[in-house]
């Protein structure tokens, strides 16, 4: 997989999703929230410096996305047990803090109008760790399982 071809499928998944926001009905503000946004792409790529450093995890994404057809196993290798790690964390980012915003709803219920803001907060976190996983994630891990299949 390219890198070209990579960028354009994360923006044809974005693409579709803002697609299907406006053709039933809602405006895309929705969807767009920075605190969950943060919460669940940029804590668990932090989390995951504890592990692998920025130069590793460049290094392992870029011989995964490279072109030539001679690609390094092991770091092909490296870079699906760290796929595995950041997917898990992105995972468990979004659970936790939909149940932190369901504790929220719930600590709110003498006031109505909180209930709602709660619960779409609690819910686009873990939306943004389910497309984070199915637009970059996935593809990536893909691809480097193809690579490896195909040296084999």
């Amino acid at each position: 997989m390219t890198k070209l071809k990579f960028i354009i499928g994360i923006v044809f998944i974005l693409f579709l999703i803002a697609l299907g926001f406006f053709m039933s009905g809602n405006s895309l503000a929705l969807i767009v929230d920075l605190i969950s946004f943060v919460v669940a792409v940029v804590a668990p790529y932090i989390l995951i410096t504890f592990t692998y450093s920025p130069a590793e995890q460049i290094r392992m994404t870029g011989e995964i996305l490279s072109n030539d057809g001679s690609a390094d196993k092991k770091i092909l290798n490296q870079g699906l047990a760290y796929l595995a790690s950041l997917k898990s964390m992105i995972i468990i980012s979004g659970i936790l803090w939909t149940l932190l915003g369901g504790i929220a709803i719930l600590a709110n219920m003498t006031d109505p109008d909180s209930i709602g803001p709660n619960f779409s907060v609690a819910l686009i976190t873990f939306i943004y760790s389910l497309v984070y996983i199915l637009a970059v994630i996935e593809p990536l891990k893909a691809s480097a399982e193809k690579k490896l299949v195909s040296e084999e």
